[in-house]
């Protein structure tokens, strides 16, 4: 028997059935090779459930426009094809699960004698053919042809297509936390599914989303707000993605090389400096490309309605890259950038507009928000025609702004001209280099383009001399140049600071250089607002620089921020902003404005560990920016309040909690209620016969106290193994307090049964006169208004030692005896201890003798034990532990 394709005789395996069939009958319903995928070509995929998935791919997939819309799967003459649909199905629901529509309409399962073509989510066939019906005039062979030929499916597809192109394409309302969460997802996909450093997924991600914010932004342009675009014009999407037939990676070969080739054009037009270089690709495989468009599709990044959200969506990338200190020097808090380019009051009239400099300028937050003020100004000035606000508007972006930055893994310079770029640019005068080089030096491998950059910088500030009028900045905080390192040794010799009061310095932070570097690019009437650490403005160690900042200039302000503002950068740092101008000839200092800030820089979680309401956390944010930036214009107009303080005031140290000198201001009240106002060593004492020197075969049990007062055991440690020469013996009754953690309440009472273990010298042992007074003062110590006191003379930028010196020194109101509520303290003390002494005997004793009947604890146990436990958190945390002997 034979039929248009072949004789019956012919089929009697798989492979015969695929050539001298199934191969003639897609000819014949119009498929070329190109519409054409083979198994080889085809990838597996888990059909089924449970026990019974398996990896499955059929034998061709037909395309059209590239695009798989028909599984066909061949089989041995012998094989009942209903014994394959279940596979076929899943094939085409596990395929169709990677789009947003179901391109796969149906499928096809042959052995040559029977043959059923199914819509791929149903049961039934919706026709079956015999091997006699393949002749050109049978009916079901015309039925056939009229669902999977190519020429019908490609007419039904192109009508679908264009009815599912005039949809409107929906974006989702996103928070930029919901946001930022988003990211870090995409980040950890990527390293996890490319195998690629962080730095490097840093890059391909900025290259991505820079795509993403272009295409959005030529949507809000075509279609203004709210954004309701016709699915067909938006291109950052799986739909335009699947629709691409002339590439396997259009997101990369059309979108970011189209991005490319026009930044190249303007950088060779001199109108951009270089963000990616020619020819650059975005790094990723085409599905990893295609499951991030998935993620970002439907949110509008350029529509965003947050200041600087580009920024925060590039730092939340920077954030997986970089970790610790070092992002402190990528961005800033932005509540904080806000208030410093407020404070900067740049001045912007139709004959004059300010110049603005951040010579370690990161992502470009100060930058852009000063842009975002300056605009808001022009737009504000009245009497100027369309054409002069524009040009106003465009000398604003192209000639008034000015960043640079010298890091380059990854290359943060790179991440502020993109983001200035889509803010309206301004990114042309981003430059890559190590500012604190006075000579203006170059980073890395220099090559023609570079040089030109360089040469345009040192022209600009060296030979043209240009000066800024406003220069916003946050140095970073933990770099140093050493006199080690040959390299910065020959910047360091540039600067007065390495040599000060005849003294040669051995390292220099780099935030202190960069005071001096602003010194000489400041204007004569301009400002610099600087974010530094507080160990400059209290640290003995830095009286010199303290000196050179008040001989060099006025300084208009020191505004303190919260200790947790860089918690973000995982950086025990506390800082504030000065607020300086150049030291005219023969000038003295003025007053100054002081203040603090507690919630700006906080975020939620940060906030509501450390007492700092949430609910209302952005609203107060904004109170506080107001009631700062308030205050200081008003001094600014002369005008007295209690921000304004005398010149002595900054003398010695600059660090608000010490030159407000607002300690002891409860004792107006203590008096009234009462009491006296006394030092802590008048009334405590720290006992002098507690000294015991290390013996390199005896064990020590060390206590810890935790910030809750809570006196409780630290390590075991040997002898042999202690870093200290020397420990000291507690007794009952003292009042322990860590000299580390007393400024968090770390103050607490020994238990009885806590008698002769041990502590170094990071805590101070004290004795009161009594068991009353031991519990009312070592509560006193905890209270905010006694920690503040303690506090407001400590020196350091972290949380640093307070010694008993310091804490000595501070007065509180005295213990009047016969409390009855202290008594009553004293009491529910004891017996807790009692209680605690109680309970640790019992469960001991019950341990111990279950252990023995149930042989919990023998020598097998014990070696069981040690063969299976993980490693110790510190070399000595096995010897903390309490082993029962084996009996």
């Amino acid at each position: 028997m034979k039929n248009l394709f072949c004789s019956s005789q012919s089929l009697n395996n798989e492979a015969s059935v695929e050539k001298c069939f199934v191969d003639r009958l897609l000819t014949d319903l119009g498929y070329a090779d190109a519409d054409i995928a083979y198994k080889t070509s085809l990838k597996e995929i888990k059909v089924g459930k449970g026990a019974k998935s398996e990896l499955y791919k059929p034998d061709y997939m037909l395309l059209d426009r590239g695009v798989p819309v028909v599984v066909v799967d061949a089989k041995g003459p012998k094989e009942e094809i209903n014994n394959w649909t279940l596979q076929c199905s899943s094939y085409c629901l596990e395929f169709n699960k990677k789009f947003d529509y179901n391109p796969v309409r149906y499928y096809v399962i042959s052995n040559g004698f029977a043959t059923s073509v199914f819509q791929w989510d149903k049961e039934e066939p919706l026709v079956t053919l015999k091997f006699a019906d393949f002749e050109i005039s049978s009916q079901a062979y015309k039925e056939l042809k009229g669902l999977i030929s190519k020429k019908s499916l490609s007419h039904l597809i192109e009508e679908e297509r264009k009815e599912s192109e005039q949809a409107v394409f929906v974006f989702d309302k996103v928070t930029l936390d919901e946001l930022l969460g988003r990211f870090q997802k995409i980040h950890q996909y990527i390293w996890k599914k490319e195998k690629k450093k962080p730095s490097s997924v840093f890059e391909q991600l900025m290259k991505l989303v820079f795509v993403k914010i272009r295409k959005d932004k030529e949507l809000h342009i075509k279609y203004g707000h709210p954004l309701k675009p016709l699915k067909l014009d938006v291109v950052f999407s799986v739909h335009w993605i699947d629709g691409q037939t002339q590439s396997e990676n259009p997101i990369n070969d059309i979108l970011f090389r189209n991005l490319v080739n026009e930044l190249e054009a303007e950088i060779t037009a001199h109108r951009k400096k270089r963000i990616f270089e020619t020819g650059e690709e975005i790094n990723l495989a085409p599905d990893t490309i295609r499951w991030v468009v998935e993620q970002l599709e439907h949110v509008d990044l350029f529509g965003m309605e947050e200041d600087d959200v580009h920024g925060r969506m590039f730092e939340s990338f920077l954030e997986a890259t970089v970790r610790g200190k070092e992002l402190g020097q990528f961005f800033t808090p932005r509540d904080i950038v806000r208030l410093m380019v407020a404070l900067a009051d740049i001045s912007i009239t139709k004959s004059h507009q300010d110049t603005v400099l951040d010579a370690c300028c990161g992502s470009g937050g100060f930058l852009i928000q000063a842009m975002s003020s300056m605009i808001a100004k022009a737009r504000g000035i009245t009497g100027l025609s369309n054409t002069e606000r524009r040009a106003l508007e465009r000398n604003i972006r192209d000639s008034c702004l000015f960043g640079i930055d010298a890091g380059s893994d990854p290359k943060i310079y790179r991440l502020a001209r993109m983001n200035m770029y889509l803010h309206g640019d301004g990114g042309s005068n981003i430059y890559f280099a190590d500012s604190l080089d006075k000579r203006i030096g170059m980073v890395g491998k220099p090559s023609i383009e570079y040089r030109q950059e360089i040469h345009e910088l040192h022209d600009m500030l060296l030979k043209k001399k240009m000066r800024f009028e406003v220069i916003l900045s946050n140095p970073p905080f933990s770099l140093k140049y050493s006199d080690d390192d040959r390299d910065q040794k020959e910047v360091m010799e540039q600067y007065d600071l390495f040599q000060l009061d005849g003294k040669i310095a051995k390292s220099l932070l780099s935030s202190v250089m960069f005071l001096e570097r602003y010194k000489e690019l400041v204007s004569e009437n301009g400002r610099i607002l600087a974010i530094i650490d507080e160990s400059v403005l209290s640290g003995d160690s830095y009286h010199s620089i303290r000196n050179w900042i008040r001989k060099t200039f006025v300084i208009e302000g020191v505004i303190s921020l919260p200790g947790d503002a860089f918690k973000r950068c995982a950086a025990r740092v506390k800082t504030s902003i000065l607020i300086l101008r150049l030291k005219k000839e023969e000038e003295e200092q003025p007053d100054v404005f002081l203040a603090y800030a507690i919630r700006l820089g906080l975020e939620r979680k940060i906030a509501k560990r450390i007492g700092v309401p949430v609910a209302e956390l952005e609203t107060d944010k904004e109170t506080e920016t107001v009631r700062i930036l308030g205050a200081f214009l008003a001094f600014k107009n002369g005008e007295s309040s209690r921000y304004v303080y005398p010149a002595s005031a900054i003398s010695d140290r600059l660090d608000v909690k010490f030159c407000i000198q607002d300690k002891g201001r409860k004792k107006p009240v203590w008096i009234r209620k009462g009491h006296k106002a006394l030092a802590f060593k008048q009334i405590l004492s720290v006992p002098i016969d507690r000294q015991v020197e290390v013996a390199d075969d005896e064990e020590y049990q060390f206590l810890r106290v935790n910030y809750q007062g809570d006196v409780g055991d630290g390590d075991v440690i040997q002898g042999s193994d202690c870093a200290y020469s020397h420990l000291f013996r507690v007794k009952e009754w003292d009042i322990l307090i860590s000299n580390m953690g007393v400024g968090r309440g770390a103050i607490g009472i020994v238990p009885p049964y806590h008698e002769g273990k041990f502590v170094s010298n990071e805590y101070t042992i004290l004795r009161a006169e009594g068991k009353e007074e031991a519990v009312y003062y070592s509560n006193l110590v905890r209270t905010k208004e006694i920690l503040g006191d303690v506090l407001s003379t400590t020196t350091g930028m972290n949380r640093g030692r307070i010694d008993w010196d310091t804490i000595g020194n501070v007065e509180v109101p005295d213990y009047q005896r016969g409390d009855p509520q202290v008594s009553d303290l004293v009491s529910a003390l004891e017996n807790m201890w009692k209680s605690h002494a109680t309970f640790t005997g019992i469960r001991y004793t019950y341990l111990d003798r279950t252990a023995k009947q149930l042989e919990l604890n023998g020598a097998d146990a014990q070696e069981r034990w040690l063969g299976f436990k993980p490693p110790e958190s510190t070399p000595y945390a096995a010897n903390s532990l309490r082993v029962f002997k084996p009996s």
